[in-house]
């Protein structure tokens, strides 16, 4: 499942900052794309069927504060989908495994 997801960095005070996130993000399996957003580029947005949790978790221990600040789910047309909402279920009442006899 594709995913396009937007994190903000920062600490991207310098090109060998912004060099040192791209290698990061480069060695993820299943990266489409990787853009810098924003007038200070301290915004990247990756697209492509990655884990955000995992790559967010690297960023952090090697370069420092990261945000997730926006996560669509891409549909085949490069779009954000539309998913309709499930109505939740109610959980059936559980009776006790075990019996005190």
């Amino acid at each position: 499942m594709r995913k396009k997801i937007l994190y903000r960095l920062d600490n991207m005070h310098s090109p060998k900052c912004r060099t040192k996130a791209f290698k990061i993000i480069a060695g993820f399996p299943g990266l489409l794309s990787v853009a810098m957003k924003g007038d200070d580029l301290r915004h990247m947005e990756v697209i492509g069927d990655i884990d955000e949790v995992a790559l967010a978790n690297m960023l952090r221990r090697k370069i420092g504060y990261v945000e997730t600040m926006k996560l669509d789910i891409l549909d085949g047309r490069n779009q954000p989908a539309i998913e309709p909402e499930v109505p939740q279920q109610p959980f059936p009442a559980e009776t006790p495994c075990c019996s005190i006899m």
